[in-house]
């Protein structure tokens, strides 16, 4: 028996390395036929394939398959590579398809059947080809793209992406974007600058709050020119409320309750009562503050002595004035002695007190407190 007529269709779905990850199918049909050309009968034959990269001899570089296929017309239609993959078979060097049928019809493919001569060419079909190299093109395989990707040709390569003259203002929108889609290894060191930020883009909302904490960190005190009502979000009046711990916890790990513990409740704390008062650097044992082991807590719990926290009342330093004596002999001092039995002070002479038995007293002036010139604020605390 031999095959006069073998037609052999090859539409594989890829033939390139690329695509190695798709399995590739080769469609056959033939037409078998006796020594007279005459149409093999018809029935279930047992046939067997096998790819060899020479037209005579040599060895398999595909180790084939068999089906057991019906026949209709002398014409066999099977798909090969179902049940033995094309595994590191190159479609794209010359290779060649033999044939062998069960001829004694004995179920089984021996040396008694003998593979049907001469082994068909097989060809890859253009349009297969094409479409495997179009496969490779949407995947920029084998293509130059040096213009475009800044680690020239493989879009696989470590760092590989496109560089950022290639691509439009606005190509990426907010919309484009899944959260957390551009985290911090995918933003190349200073490629962030100010010119790459919209107007207003960046705002506090859309900041985490370690970030905001960092920025201005809780406890943080300043001065504000504001009314009560305008005190920002985020920022509380020092004025010695009490808060919850809970409510404000930042806040708490910050101060503590150097400021109050807010009465017996152990859940609570005091933000600072900075009411009519001036601030003053803690000395931390500079001796810049003298008397820094005199000074008190403002409420329960709070700090005492050289800490942030505690107080100091009025006080003057210690200090004298001296005196200028108008008048006077001998080193008495020249005084009107009310209720003296001797000429009075405006009378033609004058009686004297000996220095040391009389006093001189010095008439108070100024005003309630010592204060330097100074504009009245809200100290507001971050919280």
């Amino acid at each position: 028996m031999k095959a006069r007529h073998l037609i052999a269709v090859i539409a594989l779905a890829a033939l390139s390395a690329v695509a190695d990850e798709v399995p590739k199918l080769l469609p056959f049909q033939a037409k078998l036929t006796d020594a007279q050309g005459a149409s093999v009968t018809n029935g279930v034959r047992l046939v067997q394939f096998r790819l060899y990269s020479v037209p005579v001899a040599g060895t398999p570089v595909w180790a084939g398959e068999i089906h057991r296929t019906t026949v209709n017309g002398g014409l066999v239609n099977v798909l090969l590579g179902m049940r033995t993959p094309f595994t590191g078979v190159d479609f794209n060097q010359q290779l060649y398809l033999e044939m062998t049928v069960d001829v004694d019809g004995d179920n089984a493919i021996t040396a008694a059947d003998p593979p049907m001569l001469p082994r068909q060419i097989v060809l890859p079909s253009v349009f297969a080809k094409e479409a495997a190299t179009a496969r490779d093109s949407v995947k920029l395989g084998g293509a130059d793209w040096s213009a475009l990707l800044t680690t020239g040709n493989d879009p696989r390569a470590d760092g590989a992406y496109v560089k950022t003259a290639k691509l439009q203002p606005g190509t990426f929108g907010t919309a484009l974007l899944v959260d957390a889609a551009v985290t911090t290894p995918k933003i190349a060191d200073a490629a962030v600058t100010d010119a790459k930020l919209a107007a207003q883009s960046v705002a506090l909302a859309n900041l985490k709050q370690e970030i905001i904490n960092q920025l201005v960190p809780p406890g943080t005190v300043v001065a504000f020119a504001g009314p009560a009502g305008n005190v920002p979000a985020g920022w509380l009046i020092c004025d010695g409320t009490t808060y919850a711990r809970a409510q404000f916890p930042a806040l708490y790990n910050a101060i503590g309750i150097a400021w109050g513990a807010g009465g017996f409740n152990v859940e609570n704390f005091q933000v600072p009562d900075l009411r009519g008062e001036f601030l003053r650097g803690v000395s931390q044992g500079t001796g810049r503050d003298p008397e820094a082991n005199s000074r008190v807590r403002a409420y329960d719990g709070g700090n005492t002595g050289d800490q942030v926290g505690s107080y100091q009342f009025h006080q003057f330093a210690s200090h004298g004035h001296g005196v200028t004596l108008n008048g006077g002999i001998g080193g008495l001092l020249a005084v009107n002695l009310l209720g003296a039995s001797g000429p009075g002070w405006n009378d033609s002479g004058d009686n004297y007190s000996p220095t040391g038995y009389g006093s001189v007293a010095v008439l108070p002036s100024g005003g309630s407190e010592t204060r330097p010139i100074n504009a009245s604020v809200y100290y507001i605390i971050k919280y």
